[in-house]
C-alpha cells in the first residue's frame, strides 16, 4: 500500500482544527479521512515547533 500525500492546505486545516480548544482528534481524523495517529503526530510536532520557537526568543536574547 502506497503512502498518500496530504495537500499542505488540507494539513493546515487539520492542524487548525486539532489545535482548537476541546478538539476531538478522532472526529477530525474521520472528517478528513486520515488516520488518527497521523493527526496526533502532526499536532504534537506543531506543539513542539511552537515551544522551540518560543524558547529561541527569550528575554536574554537580543532581537537585533
Amino acid at each position: 500500500m502506497a503512502r498518500r500525500t496530504i495537500d499542505p492546505a488540507v494539513k493546515t486545516a487539520i492542524l487548525a482544527a486539532a489545535l482548537a480548544e476541546g478538539a476531538k482528534l478522532a472526529v477530525i481524523a474521520k472528517q478528513y479521512g486520515v488516520s488518527l495517529p497521523s493527526v496526533y503526530n502532526w499536532r504534537n510536532a506543531a506543539r513542539a515547533a511552537e515551544k522551540a520557537a518560543a524558547e529561541a526568543v527569550t528575554p536574554e536574547t537580543p532581537l537585533a
